[in-house]
């Protein structure tokens, strides 16, 4: 026959004991999903694709590259930062800052003014979070 436990105004049967088999399997569970999770990386780089949509020449020694950032799938990339600077192949001098603004929608505009005429090589370094970086670069000839 089992006990009654009486408690301040009722009374009821005893309480319903956990078999050990079932907090090791509890115990076993927990630490099996806390191992997956450790497991699991959840910043994926995504591959981050760069397309240079126009090269336009404003002036004799200023030019423009329009270029739009999209993801593997198409979708447009906002939030990136870009590096652009240019430098003279055959001129051992350091590379030139180029300003580079974003238009939305993963465009954005590079323009570089140049010191001198000959042959320049723009290179144009893409980053963003959750993205691999990517490069493109552009040779042109200044006259």
């Amino acid at each position: 026959m089992r006990k009654k436990h009486i408690w301040p105004g009722k009374e009821y049967k005893e309480i319903m004991r956990i078999r050990p088999f079932f907090w090791l399997f509890l115990t076993a569970i927990c630490a099996s999903v806390l191992i997956f999770a450790a497991t699991i990386s959840v910043y994926k780089v995504v591959p981050m694709l760069t397309h240079i949509d126009q090269v336009s020449t404003v002036s004799a020694h200023s030019t423009v590259v329009r270029l739009h950032l999209t993801d593997s799938e198409g979708m447009p990339i906002d939030e990136a930062s870009i590096i652009s600077h240019a430098s003279m192949a055959a001129m051992p001098m350091g590379p030139q800052q180029a300003g580079v603004r974003s238009l939305g929608q993963g465009v954005y505009l590079a323009w570089v003014d140049f010191s001198m005429t000959g042959t320049w090589k723009i290179d144009i370094i893409a980053r963003a979070n959750g993205f691999a970086s990517t490069q493109q670069s552009i040779q042109l000839t200044v006259l």
